[in-house]
């Protein structure tokens, strides 16, 4: 039986999740991530793995901190992580050269890079 690619994930509202496990990182083919509307309060170190992924919805959670994995989604074309509680965004956010949308609406932002 040959395998399958999946290359969408809708996870909103899913049961207001808390956290993500780290085989996220195994779906490499993954274009589009929608996580918004959940209680994610971290992410897992493997996200950054998801190369081809292109939009990236964490709205609506509790995120608090993005680390620097997010330099590695260098096909990143829309990111929105609206109504999260961030103070900062990394500093590498620039190397995302594709990026045409980031929503930072309603969050805590002090400073940005």
């Amino acid at each position: 039986m040959p395998g399958f690619i999946v290359t969408r994930c809708d996870f909103e509202s899913v049961q207001k999740a808390l956290s993500l496990p780290e085989s996220i990182g195994q779906l490499q083919e993954l274009h589009s991530l929608d996580l918004s509307c959940n209680k994610l309060t971290t992410l897992p170190n493997t996200l950054g793995q998801l190369v081809w992924l292109s939009e990236l919805n964490l709205g609506n959670n509790v995120l608090t901190e993005l680390l620097g994995k997010f330099a590695k989604l260098q096909g990143l074309h829309h990111l929105d992580l609206r109504f999260n509680w961030l103070t900062t965004l990394p500093d590498n956010i620039g190397l995302l050269t594709w990026v045409r949308m980031v929503n930072v609406d309603v969050n805590r932002l002090t400073r940005l890079p």
